[in-house]
């Protein structure tokens, strides 16, 4: 019965004592002789990989191992070109984008930071009332000052954060976040925000965890940066918009008028 079903070019050289596979619609001695016949041919026990019908088991056998080679090789080229790419070029685009941003962080504290009201950020979260955040993790993508900023100096921003604030000084700030956020001691980097980010959501009245914290540290530092600044700057009743150019929303109320002064003033109109 199974000598009918084989092809017949085929079956006198291929059936062997207890061995017949299933080549889908045709049974043969091996998927050797299954492949005889084309990649058609090869199905059923068998597959058809790199122009060779193959059994289940060394199909997975030869797939796992090339799988493996592959991405051995792709990982060797990888730390190869890192590599390279460290000891070639890192350090000089290292230094020459913190000279950028050096120049732009000196700008922003004198045209920014200096005209904050810092004052009006108070201990223990006076300015806010410790109920869940206004803002989303992704809301400063609507802002797109706050996008811009936190996309290219997120370094100056945190550190605007921090002053303003009364956590860390601008300059001291500024140097480590730039230092564990965009050299090789980034792995420093959510540790140190974890612990000024919990102390700064404490300034704002904010409720968080450290484990929280430091997710955010990790996965999403930059939108985290861009809230945090958005909840700084609403704490102080500002705007900040590009390029440096601050508002100042609480100047627009009127401001406390000693007794009869309408009385006065309004007389003489």
């Amino acid at each position: 019965l199974v000598a009918s079903v084989l092809p017949q070019p085929i079956a006198a050289e291929s059936v062997k004592t207890g061995s017949i596979v299933d080549c889908g619609e045709v049974f043969a001695g091996s998927c050797f002789v299954c492949g005889q016949g084309g990649a058609k041919r090869c199905r059923g026990e068998c597959r058809w990989h790199r122009d060779e019908c193959l059994d289940l088991n060394e199909y997975n056998a030869r797939f796992a191992k090339e799988w493996r080679d592959h991405w051995s090789k792709f990982w060797r080229n990888l730390s190869g070109n890192a590599e390279k790419v460290l000891s070639d070029n890192y350090w000089p685009s290292a230094v020459c984008h913190g000279v950028i941003m050096l120049v732009f962080a000196a700008l922003y504290k004198k045209q920014v930071v200096e005209k904050l009201p810092t004052s009006r950020i108070k201990e223990e979260g006076s300015n806010f009332d410790g109920g869940a955040r206004r803002h989303g993790l992704f809301s400063c993508l609507r802002e797109r000052s706050t996008c811009a900023y936190v996309g290219f100096c997120s370094p100056v921003i945190a550190a605007k954060n921090y002053e303003v604030a009364h956590i860390m000084s601008f300059w001291p700030s500024c140097l480590l976040m730039y230092l564990t956020s965009l050299t090789p001691f980034c792995l420093l980097g959510p540790c140190l925000r974890t612990c000024l980010s919990m102390e700064l959501k404490r300034k704002l009245g904010l409720e968080t965890t450290c484990v929280q914290e430091l997710a955010l540290s990790v996965c999403c530092c930059p939108c985290e940066v861009g809230r945090e600044s958005m909840e700084v700057d609403e704490a102080m009743e500002v705007e900040v918009r590009c390029l440096n150019k601050v508002t100042d929303h609480h100047r627009g109320f009127l401001p406390s008028l000693p007794p009869g002064y309408c009385a006065r003033t309004c007389g003489k109109s």
